[in-house]
């Protein structure tokens, strides 16, 4: 699954009507809510807030609604474009001005998705990785040699105390393997806290 690093905006022009598809990242349904009540007020005088959303690690959770226009051929195919594209945290709405010139159900359909399409592939999409957040303490004998062997990682809120303390965030996969490799550098003188 993928997020997005910034909201993104796009717009397309069909038939004299205009589309214009913004992504915006929404970790919960309130974000949903507010963001879709927000875009619906600014564009009061749109012909349709079309929209779309998908949440959940693995974006089990998702919606859409076609807001006037003929059941299923504006948020159903967003919503397909989202999953098809692996994408999660996010709301999609597209705002359609009318042009004058109907398009059918089909051509709907292929304005909508093509319309959230084209935005999700000028989005910078960042893989999503669940990790772990560790509190860690180590005795001062063993600084030297923990702090050397994590160089590739940040260490947040170092702290020097009786002991060493420091928080790292580890790739939740990766986390039994991290430990134990400290376990056995430190000789068992480790503290772990998941935070």
């Amino acid at each position: 699954m993928y997020v997005l690093k910034d909201n993104v905006e796009h717009e397309i022009e069909i038939n004299k009507s205009r589309f214009l598809c913004r992504l915006i990242i929404s970790n919960n349904v309130d974000d949903v809510k507010i963001h879709l009540n927000a875009i619906k007020k600014a564009h009061r005088d749109a012909s349709h807030n079309c929209s779309a959303f998908v949440l959940g690690e693995h974006g089990e959770y998702g919606g859409s609604n076609d807001d006037g226009e003929p059941s299923k051929t504006a948020g159903s195919p967003m919503l397909d474009v989202l999953r098809k594209n692996k994408v999660t945290k996010v709301l999609a709405v597209v705002t359609r001005y009318f042009g004058g010139i109907k398009l059918g159900a089909g051509g709907l359909i292929r304005a909508y998705s093509r319309c959230v399409s084209e935005a999700i592939q000028k989005a910078d999409l960042i893989p999503l990785v669940k990790t772990s957040h560790l509190l860690i303490r180590v005795p001062y004998a063993h600084w030297d040699r923990v702090e050397h062997s994590l160089h590739q990682y940040v260490l947040e809120n170092k702290t020097f105390g009786t002991d060493v303390s420091f928080e790292i965030s580890i790739k939740s996969e990766d986390l039994e393997t991290f430990m134990l490799f400290l376990f056995n550098l430190t000789n068992g003188m480790v503290r772990f806290t998941e935070l």
